[in-house]
């Protein structure tokens, strides 16, 4: 009888398959096609001084900066984070193209040695932005809304008591209108209607309203304590 011959003495599941091309693998609708498509036209090694040809060999610096700036473009801003998504995450084992993963020193490193020229770099990224989307950049808009995901003090947390807020404000609005109703007749203004709810361009005309009122009769306002 023949002794059967065994296939898999050497074989692991944890056993490299192919592709191994990770272009392949990575998602074309992920955000590291989007940041390359967008820094294609950056030559990022002009940021960085003229290596020295003494000792070994450096690892490049370009690739790391690319890391950097994708890290930066998702979140990661620990450069112990981004030592680890270089060793774990596909994204970034493609952008530094077969590199050994850079240490969380030699990233540090890297970011003091463009720290002096980030603003010149993030100015070419946003031209190359501005080339390729329909913006404006003769207007400012500044948001400053406060809603974070984590439980603090800046956690927009009072939907319910604005909501409880505003249906009360409804019914105030409601009482008041029939006696201002009184006082716009008598100068000839129109009737305003009550309602269940107002819109806010409602409010905004009755308050116009109220308004002209006051400067056809030419009341002053004032302000202060005992006033």
């Amino acid at each position: 009888m023949k002794t059967p011959i065994k296939y898999t003495v050497d074989y692991t599941t944890k056993q490299l398959v192919l592709p191994l091309d990770l272009e392949i693998i990575i998602e074309k609708d992920s955000e590291v096609h989007t940041y390359l498509e967008l820094t294609k036209g950056i030559k990022l090694e002009k940021y960085f001084g003229r290596e020295s040809n003494l000792g070994r060999i450096p690892k490049n610096r370009v690739k790391i900066l690319n890391a950097i700036l994708f890290g930066y473009m998702i979140g990661y801003r620990s450069t112990r984070r981004l030592e680890e998504a270089c060793i774990n995450d596909i994204r970034f084992m493609y952008l530094i193209e077969g590199m050994a993963a850079p240490s969380h020193t030699l990233i540090n490193n890297v970011m003091n040695e463009v720290k002096d020229k980030l603003d010149s770099l993030f100015l070419e990224i946003n031209q190359e932005i501005m080339k390729r989307e329909d913006i404006e950049t003769d207007k400012l808009y500044i948001d400053g809304t406060k809603i974070e995901a984590d439980a603090n003090k800046y956690t927009f947390k009072w939907k319910k008591s604005i909501l409880k807020f505003r249906d009360k404000l409804y019914i105030k609005i409601t009482k008041s209108i029939p006696e201002l109703n009184e006082i716009m007749k008598q100068h000839g203004y129109k009737k305003i209607e009550t309602k269940e709810k107002y819109k806010p361009k409602e409010i905004k005309r009755l308050a116009d309203r109220l308004v002209g009122l006051i400067n056809h009769l030419g009341i002053k306002l004032v302000y202060g304590k005992g006033k």
